[in-house]
C-alpha cells in the first residue's frame, strides 16, 4: 500500500516528482549492499528483518506505479477535466484504469524482491543469533 500511494504521488505531482525522485531512485538502485546498512541502523531482531522487505518491496513497486500513472493517456485526463469531472472521479475513472496495468506489473516484480528480502533477513538474523 504504501507504494501504491507513494508512486501515485510522484507520478502526479510534478513538484515532488523533480523533488523526490531523484533521491527515490538512488535508493532503489542499491540491492545487494543494504542489508549491512539495515545491521547497523536497526540491530539484529525483528525490526531489521521488517525494514529490509518492506524497502526492498516498495521500491519496485513504487517506481512501477510512477510509470503506469505517466504513461497514461493525457486525452482521457484532459477529457474527463473538460467534462466537469471532480478530482475523485478523474483518479477512479481515469487514472487508476490506465495505470492498473502498471500496478499488476508492480506487484508481481516487488513480490520476488521483498520475499527474497525476508528469507535474507532471516538466515542473516538467525545466524547472528547463534553467534552471540
Amino acid at each position: 500500500m504504501t507504494g501504491f500511494t507513494t508512486g501515485l504521488i510522484l507520478g502526479r505531482s510534478y513538484l515532488t516528482d523533480r523533488i523526490v525522485a531523484p533521491y527515490f531512485n538512488a535508493l532503489s538502485s542499491y540491492r545487494r549492499s543494504r542489508w549491512p546498512l539495515f545491521l547497523l541502523w536497526f540491530g539484529i531482531g525483528i525490526s531489521s528483518k521488517v525494514a529490509f522487505e518492506c524497502f526492498a518491496g516498495i521500491f519496485f513497486d513504487a517506481l512501477q506505479h510512477v510509470l503506469g500513472v505517466k504513461n497514461m493517456d493525457e486525452r482521457m485526463l484532459r477529457t474527463w477535466k473538460i467534462m466537469g469531472g471532480s478530482r475523485w472521479q478523474v483518479f477512479r475513472y481515469a487514472i487508476l484504469p490506465s495505470a492498473l496495468p502498471w500496478v499488476i506489473s508492480g506487484i508481481r516484480v516487488s513480490f520476488p524482491y521483498a520475499f527474497i528480502g525476508a528469507i535474507t533477513g532471516e538466515f542473516i538474523a538467525s545466524i547472528a543469533a547463534w553467534v552471540t
